[in-house]
């Protein structure tokens, strides 16, 4: 996971699915040189061997095809559409070079973190990072209006961006009010 940065780890498949197609490539690469071995070198391989391992070799296919199109067509795509739409950027490489430029921020020109270090606050980003696997990232130069409700057993952020509204749900007041107070003074709103 070296190098990999904020906003890739959360935009990319995860570490597990990755690990599977790994294990599916090589699955495969072992598969055809058991063919090779047997039908070519040692002579020794039989048709129903083959017939054996062709169910195998067809679900290892399958099921590499279907991690594939998962990939492709995943979760993901929903949370990079919103950073494109946010950032108005328009290739996946201006996302690697807004997370350096994220990461740049936190470590030296960070303005708050809030909410148990879930919220984070610089020059250019607000960084939403909640446990429940919400992960949001929005640009402070965007903001336009920050307003907090209370919505059933929760206190509820809405943040107004020029072209879209976000919704954080936070379980304490004080956090909620805390957060709330940070992105004005920070921001100017």
């Amino acid at each position: 996971m070296g190098g990999q940065g904020i906003i890739m780890r959360k935009v990319s498949v995860d570490k597990t699915l990755n690990q599977l197609k790994i294990f599916l490539k090589g699955s495969v690469v072992i598969c055809l040189l058991y063919i090779i071995n047997g039908w070519f070198i040692q002579k020794n391989l039989t048709l129903k061997a083959v017939g054996a391992l062709a169910p195998m070799y067809l679900v290892l296919l399958v099921g590499f095809l279907i991690l594939m199109r998962w990939k492709k067509h995943g979760r993901n795509e929903v949370l990079l559409q919103d950073i494109y739409d946010n950032f108005q950027i328009s290739r996946f490489e201006e996302v690697k070079k807004l997370d350096q430029q994220l990461i740049q921020q936190i470590k030296k020109a960070r303005k708050f973190v809030s909410n148990n270090g879930q919220v984070v606050g610089t020059t250019d980003f607000l960084l939403t990072d909640f446990r429940d696997g919400q992960f949001q990232l929005l640009p402070t130069k965007a903001i336009t209006d920050i307003q907090l409700t209370r919505e059933e057993s929760q206190s509820m952020i809405t943040i107004n961006l020029d072209s879209k509204v976000y919704r954080l749900f936070i379980k304490k007041d004080k956090e909620a009010k805390e957060l709330l107070d940070a992105v004005k003074t920070h921001y100017s709103l």
